[in-house]
């Protein structure tokens, strides 16, 4: 483990874990490795060695950035591209459907470490004030064939907590 002490999550923060991720920008794509850490109001930090290696330019003056001489996007194309993502999956943007979705073709999988073990959870609570609107998305996501009533040996707790709206 390294120690690391600026912009983090904590007060003893270590990088633990990293990975190596295919990313793709305009001017740039291509395998990069990344420490994991959790760090405090930023999605990643992007190290001085990956910026000379792809020739970025911060320009402040102009407020663009520059990767290996194409001008990134920026704010101004926000509202196209929300469109053109909101035109490409809309069947998913409508909200709980009343019926289950077509099925799609399943491209991942979840290998199990260990399919004989047995997981002890302590039973999450819903608090008092979530309760009715908990009670209605059940009833709404069973009806729909989302969620079915059964009895399992074991299973994922499902934490009732409030968004930043206050609802489920």
């Amino acid at each position: 483990p390294v120690i690391l002490q600026l912009g983090t999550v904590g007060s003893r923060a270590r990088i633990n874990f990293g990975t190596t991720l295919t990313i793709a920008s305009q001017g740039y794509s291509g395998p990069e490795y990344f420490d994991v850490i959790n760090i405090d109001k930023y999605d990643v930090i992007v190290g001085t060695p990956f910026m000379h290696c792809n020739k970025v330019v911060l320009d402040f003056e102009n407020k663009c950035v520059i990767v290996n001489g194409s001008k990134l996007a920026g704010k101004e194309h926000i509202p196209s591209l929300r469109q053109e993502w909101y035109d490409e999956f809309e069947d998913l943007l409508q909200g709980v459907p009343e019926q289950m979705p077509p099925f799609r073709e399943v491209n991942h999988e979840i290998p199990l470490i260990d399919s004989g073990a047995c997981y002890h959870y302590h039973l999450p609570r819903c608090p008092n004030s979530l309760k009715a609107e908990f009670s209605e998305k059940v009833e709404k996501y069973t009806q729909a064939g989302w969620w079915k009533l059964t009895s399992v040996s074991q299973a994922a707790p499902m934490l009732c907590l409030p968004k930043k709206d206050r609802h489920l």
